[in-house]
């Protein structure tokens, strides 16, 4: 439970402030309304007790920790016409309750106390008289029973009006109970005595010893009486115009049916001079309050006018009314439960004197900041939080937080570093700050601590740990590979293990050639990794000595010595060549008929080459770089597609290449020549194999089939043409006809026509006898006598009439008929 007080001001501003075990004391202002509450239930503890102890207000019974508050002054600076209040709501079932000046008692105590306010009243209590106005009030007996307090309710109200009653019984004594200083020239005293007394205020203003004005009331039943020197009428004399001076000598006399009691005399000093401002000291050092100092409260502190009270505000709220020590030091404690919420605030601090004049007010700014900065931690060594022997030289904290905030690194030692404008900051340890720790398998987790402080003061610590590992992991061992640290052909083909031991959980990298190959040693300490066929490094064949690295790396990469092995492998010689077989890598009658020699070339150094074709398997003849082999027409496979193999024999060997090739000994059949009967333009057709004169003078073409694709070559008398049968078979002379030219003048030609297929095989030739048609006879015409040329009669197509001339031999001219 925490206890707090809420005042709400005349102008309704409201501030709480959180009371502290043992008395709390606090100056009434005019028209405010005060509630004491518990921060659990939000209403009145059960059970306390309102009092009024000379003019202040007291209230006790709030908890076991005696916490009271006292309103100071609260009969003398509040009146009927000045009300200020005090609000009891219990929620016990009834109505809240207002404590006022004009409250009557219920009671009064042995120390001269009357109780306003008890709900631990006895309900039986004797009802008191009926008053003057009519109300009736139960009294109880509080040591100095009912009728004691009777006469009590028959003032008004509490101090302020002439003759007024305050309500509350003193012990009778006569007493000045308003201040010696005043700021007023017609300033109101006030003051106790025995009820029904007659009070005498003597007022010596000229400092001559002789009283220059004197006033005279009655003590009220509640043992009270005031003067307002404004409105009092003089029993004597008066007052200096203007009213009284800065300092004038007062004399009280009581009188009683029992005597007279007077006061000392004293000096009413006349004050119209404002104090100085108070002085603020930094509130929370730095003008800042934290979440340490917003949870725990913090002090307002400073200096003024002596003997004053410093009234204390919060952005204009009513924060706390602070006496002034003899000393001019005041200070008050802001409870963590009164402290708002966070932001930037105005304390402003005005002192009133004893005589009530004001001060100007002093303000400070007082800034409310209880989040703590972020702390975002971005990389620790490397971004991997492991500390290896090559990081060891520094390492690098670093991360975000808020602007131009602290952060301190505690790790092996304290360093610090500002934040920068953005929030960034780094923070590098070297040399000795590295924590240097004992060589274990492992390394060691070295914790740290990360602390972010902002300009308020708060802090957020995040921690951690980095793996510092400074040493390395010793060699791996490599067991001997394939029993003999030699790999031979057969073992190579079925890959190649590497096995051996290292630091548990270590890394083992395994180098071999250009390939690399890692495995994670086991709880004992084992690994293994395999090296396929391709993996091993290239050697000049047939093989020859190898390096094997092994290296461990531990959790922090730190690099064990490299382990050699010495490994001898055997290299395969490249796959020999095949040459083209027969050219063409296509075998005909021919070619096989004087058998067929295969070739290629190898690497330098093989020892043999195996060559196989169809049935026929056998080594070939190597000289230097090139190898052949000769094969018998019979050793040469049947038609067909074929494959021919070369393999490496002997110490390296095994690789091997082939060649398609295609043998095809089998010639087409002979091609079929259609009848000579399509003639260009069909003329003169004297039937089939037959050309006819006319014929001849526009060409002759000869179609015919034979195998699709082969090649057919068609002879007229001595003049051939070569064509090509299409898809079909079909083959003809069209696109380059037999010209007259090409004919020979013979009545019988031999046509003859064989086809070779794309292999090379050639069909028999066939042949058959063509007719062809002489030219006609020349019609008879009468001769004349006119010399002919020879070669006029030669040019003549008249074979008969050829016939019949004679010519002399030799004779080259023209002759006569």
């Amino acid at each position: 439970m925490a206890l707090f007080i809420e005042i709400k001001s005349a102008d309704g501003l409201v501030s709480r402030t959180r009371l502290d075990p043992g008395k709390n004391r606090f100056t009434v202002r005019l028209g405010d309304n005060y509630r004491i509450i518990d921060d659990q239930t939000g209403r009145t503890p059960d059970g306390i007790a309102v009092k009024r102890v000379d003019n202040n207000l007291l209230v006790d019974g709030l908890d076991r920790q005696q916490t009271t508050v006292e309103f100071a002054e609260f009969y003398n600076v509040c009146s009927a016409g000045s009300p200020c209040e005090l609000t009891v709501d219990t929620g016990a079932g009834s109505a809240p309750v207002a404590i006022t000046p004009g409250t009557q008692p219920i009671g009064a105590l042995a120390d001269g106390a009357f109780v306003l306010y008890d709900p631990n009243f006895a309900e039986t209590a004797p009802a008191a008289p009926s008053l003057s106005d009519g109300t009736a009030l139960r009294y109880g007996l509080y040591g100095l029973g009912g009728l004691a307090v009777v006469g009590l309710a028959a003032g008004g109200g509490g101090g302020g009006g002439d003759g007024g009653s305050s309500g509350v019984r003193s012990d009778g004594a006569l007493k000045l109970t308003s201040s010696e200083f005043v700021n007023s020239r017609t300033p109101t005293l006030t003051g106790e005595g025995e009820p029904g007394a007659r009070i005498t205020v003597r007022i010596d203003t000229d400092g001559n010893g002789t009283p220059d004005v004197a006033y005279a009331t009655t003590v009220g039943p509640d043992s009270s009486w005031s003067i307002n020197l404004a409105t009092a009428q003089p029993e004597s004399g008066s007052l200096p115009t203007g009213g009284l001076p800065d300092a004038s000598n007062v004399g009280i006399t009581s009188t009683t049916a029992a005597g007279n009691a007077s006061l000392p005399t004293f000096v009413l000093t006349f004050d119209g001079t404002p104090p100085a401002p108070a002085v603020i000291a930094p509130i929370a050092t730095d003008n800042l309050v934290n979440a340490t100092e917003k949870a725990s409260g913090f002090v307002i502190s400073g200096t003024a006018e002596a003997g004053a009270v410093v009234v204390l505000t919060l952005n204009s709220q009513a924060l706390a009314s602070v006496d002034v020590g003899a000393d001019g030091q005041w200070r008050t404690t802001i409870s963590g439960a009164s402290v708002p919420a966070d932001g930037a605030y105005t304390v402003a601090a005005v002192v009133q004197d004893r005589a009530g004049n004001l001060s100007t007010a002093t303000t400070a700014s007082l800034g409310i900041d209880s989040v703590p900065p972020g702390l975002q931690i971005t990389s620790i060594a490397g971004g991997d939080s492991q500390v290896a022997i090559a990081d060891a030289s520094s390492v690098n904290f670093s991360g975000r937080t808020d602007p131009n905030a602290r952060v301190l690194v505690q790790w092996n030692g304290d360093k610090a570093v500002l934040a920068d404008g953005s929030g960034n900051w780094t923070l590098s340890s070297t040399g000795i700050e590295v924590p240097d720790v004992a060589a274990t398998p492992t390394g060691i987790n070295y914790p740290y601590a990360i602390t972010a402080t902002d300009a308020a003061g708060n802090s957020f610590v995040q921690t951690g740990q980095v793996l510092v590992d400074r040493v390395a992991p010793t060699a791996p061992t490599v067991a001997v590979v394939e029993g003999d640290n030699n790999v031979t052909l057969a073992e190579r083909a079925n890959g190649v293990p590497v096995a051996g031991t290292a630091e548990a959980g270590s890394r083992v990298e395994v180098n071999w050639g250009a390939v690399t190959l890692a495995a994670t040693a086991g709880t004992n300490g084992s690994w293994d990794v395999l090296f396929g066929p391709n993996d091993l490094p290239a050697v000049p064949s047939p093989g020859g000595p190898t390096t094997l690295r092994a290296v461990a790396f531990d959790a922090v990469s730190n690099a064990s010595p490299a382990t050699l092995v010495s490994v001898n492998v055997e290299q395969p010689f490249n796959a020999p060549t095949i040459g083209n077989v027969e050219v063409d890598n296509i075998v005909n009658a021919l070619e096989r008929s004087d058998g067929v020699t295969l070739s290629g070339t190898v690497q330098a150094g093989v020892a043999g080459v195996s060559v196989a074709w169809g049935a026929f398997s056998g080594a070939a003849t190597v000289s230097g770089t090139t190898w052949s082999v000769n094969l018998a027409p019979g050793q040469v496979p049947a038609d067909g597609n074929t494959t021919v193999t070369a393999t490496i024999s002997g110490t390296g060997g095994g690789a091997a290449a082939t060649r398609a090739v295609l043998v095809d000994t089998t010639p087409p059949a002979a091609p079929i020549v259609d009848p000579v009967v399509t003639n260009i333009g069909n003329i003169g057709d004297p039937g089939p194999d037959s050309i006819s004169f006319a014929e001849q003078q526009v060409g002759v073409f000869v179609t015919g089939s034979a195998e699709a694709g082969s090649k057919v070559i068609v002879e007229l008398g001595i003049v051939s043409r070569l064509v090509t049968a299409g898809a079909d078979g079909k083959w003809s002379t069209a696109a380059a006809p037999f010209t007259d030219a090409e004919i020979p003048d013979s009545p019988n030609l031999l046509l003859r026509s064989s086809a070779t297929d794309s292999a090379g095989n050639s069909s028999v030739l066939t042949s058959r006898t063509i007719t062809v048609e002489p030219p006609p006879p020349v019609a008879e015409s009468p001769l004349t006598p006119e010399t002919l040329k020879m070669s006029e009669l030669l040019s003549t197509s008249d074979a008969a009439a050829r016939s019949q001339l004679a010519l002399p031999a030799g004779s080259h001219e023209s002759a006569a008929w």
